[in-house]
C-alpha cells in the first residue's frame, strides 16, 4: 500500500541498517517490527540497489530452520 519493498533481514541487524541505509522499520498497528525494513520505492530504481535488498533478505532466509 505504500509502495517500495519490504526486506527480512536479522532482527540484530536492524539498527545498523535503519541508522546506515535508507530503509526504514516497517511498523504494524503502530508498532516497530524488528527484522522487517521497508525501503522506498525511489531507493530500489536500478537494480544494483534491488540486488543488494534481495540478496539481505535471502541470506537471512536460507539461515532459518526448514519448516516441517
Amino acid at each position: 500500500g505504500e509502495g517500495g519493498i519490504l526486506v527480512r533481514c536479522d532482527p540484530s541487524q536492524s539498527d545498523e541498517l535503519v541508522s546506515t541505509t535508507t530503509a526504514r522499520p516497517m511498523e504494524m498497528r503502530g508498532r516497530e517490527m524488528r527484522g522487517w525494513l521497508r525501503v522506498h520505492a525511489d531507493d530500489v530504481r536500478g537494480q544494483d540497489e534491488l540486488a543488494t535488498w534481495v540478496e539481505l533478505g535471502t541470506a537471512y532466509a536460507r539461515g532459518l530452520p526448514a519448516k516441517q
